[in-house]
């Protein structure tokens, strides 16, 4: 009886998405959570095929253990047709402040010749950024943008309106007028766009957002 009891625990070791490490601090993912299957299926939501919702889920826990315990962000791309993994940014070094691929980056991602999906983690778990929602409009590539927040959290950007951004600007020079601390304003703005976001109809909607 005893062995097979290890038999089953070592399976489950091997089938966990990310190593239950001993530390922990603020920036800690949660990890038992992460390794559930409710945390699994949360990547079945996905509007994507199965193959690419199963690798996207393995890509979210290989950036999770990079990022386990650390407060910068980090990002990574894969296929959005088959999921293969095309680049990341770990091995330089990352910011607390947001996260994105340098020139070399860049051209792995022009060697992909269907569209990507973009994963990024907020070590604060923080919902996605008027950054985040930019970022997405501006790269007609990317069919999905996944954000991974360190508490289990999962969102995915699947549209921003083109009036996005202008519409940020100017509740960011409202905000900065309240304010003279700019990540406040950003804050504030972002709150704001959040905000009108939920009175709009469906057809007017500037960014299409789930949390998974």
């Amino acid at each position: 009886m005893p062995r097979a009891k290890i038999h089953v625990e070592q399976l489950e070791s091997e089938q966990a998405l990310i190593s239950k490490k001993s530390g922990h601090n603020a920036y800690s993912v949660e990890r038992e959570y992460v390794n559930s299957k409710e945390y699994h299926d949360k990547f079945e939501k996905l509007p994507v095929n199965r193959d690419v919702r199963q690798q996207l889920y393995v890509q979210a826990g290989r950036l999770l253990e990079f990022v386990d315990g650390q407060e910068e962000e980090r990002m990574l791309a894969v296929n959005a047709r088959t999921g293969d993994f095309i680049v990341d940014n770990f091995n330089r070094e990352g910011s607390i402040k947001g996260t994105g691929f340098n020139d070399d980056e860049v051209k792995e991602l022009d060697k992909c010749k269907d569209g990507i999906i973009l994963i990024h983690n907020h070590s604060l778990n923080g919902r996605p950024s008027a950054q985040d929602m930019i970022t997405y409009l501006n790269e007609e590539r990317v069919k999905v943008s996944i954000i991974l927040c360190h508490d289990g959290t999962v969102y995915g950007i699947y549209g921003v309106n083109p009036k996005f951004p202008d519409i940020y600007d100017d509740y960011f020079e409202q905000a900065k007028q309240r304010t003279g601390d700019l990540d406040a304003a950003k804050r504030l703005a972002t709150t704001q766009l959040y905000l009108l976001n939920e009175k709009l109809g469906n057809k007017h909607k500037l960014f299409i957002l789930e949390k998974l």
